[in-house]
């Protein structure tokens, strides 16, 4: 699934196959598919037609197949589930999200399987920490490049003043527990990746060992849960 990179408002979604079930969960498989989805059009192939296009929102990808095996896509605001299948399609499967950012264009990506990273996006956009210095577990609000079926981000952590400790958490607090990663110096330009829980409001706590050495954090993706 690659958002945002053909133009601003068009996803296009690719797979070998996909299982899509129906109401009474039974199973069709899509082959070859291969759909182009653009938010400006209404209706099969664009948005759901009761939606309105809107910045900084989360759209749902979902494909449609007929009894007939007619398969194609469609973007709904519904954010956590398969919306409303349209009428004369039987059988559906999510299969992923895509934001709007505050410009109403894509945030720019690539997804394959569930997960999804923001490649090509500015480190600007990604950024959720600048200089966090807390040695006290704070919260880092990851919900505008997160999904809300998502409960795994794929975050970057690199050092700002010295070499911190970072430490991370969901239900956390004060100064011990989390899962920990450690960065060597910032002279070093050195960095950590991993992927870290996030509560059902894709926030997540994070500390480091020392109030005087800094970290920044930035988004580099998440893992869907389809």
């Amino acid at each position: 699934i690659v958002p945002g990179t053909t133009t601003a408002t068009q996803v296009n979604i690719t797979a070998d196959w996909l299982v899509l079930r129906d109401s009474n969960d039974v199973v069709f498989i899509a082959k070859t598919v291969v759909e182009t989805c653009t938010i400006t059009t209404s209706g099969i192939g664009g948005l759901e037609a009761s939606d309105t296009e809107a910045a900084s929102t989360w759209y749902t990808i979902s494909i449609y197949a007929t009894e007939a095996g007619t398969v194609d896509c469609l973007l709904n605001a519904e954010g956590t589930a398969v919306g409303t299948v349209p009428a004369g399609y039987v059988y559906s499967m999510r299969v992923g999200a895509v934001r709007n950012n505050g410009s109403s264009n894509f945030l720019v990506g690539i997804q394959h399987g569930t997960l999804r990273v923001h490649e090509g996006e500015t480190l600007s956009t990604t950024l959720v920490l600048d200089s966090g210095a807390a040695t006290t577990f704070s919260a880092i609000d990851c919900s505008a490049l997160m999904p809300t079926t998502s409960r795994l981000v794929y975050l970057q952590m690199n050092p700002d003043v010295g070499g911190p400790e970072v430490y991370f958490t969901v239900t956390g607090s004060g100064t011990s527990g989390g899962i920990l990663f450690s960065i060597a110096d910032a002279a070093f330009g050195d960095s950590s990746q991993g992927l870290v829980p996030t509560d059902s409001s894709q926030d997540v706590k994070y500390r480091i060992n020392n109030a005087s050495l800094a970290i920044d954090i930035r988004v580099l993706g998440y893992e869907d849960n389809l």
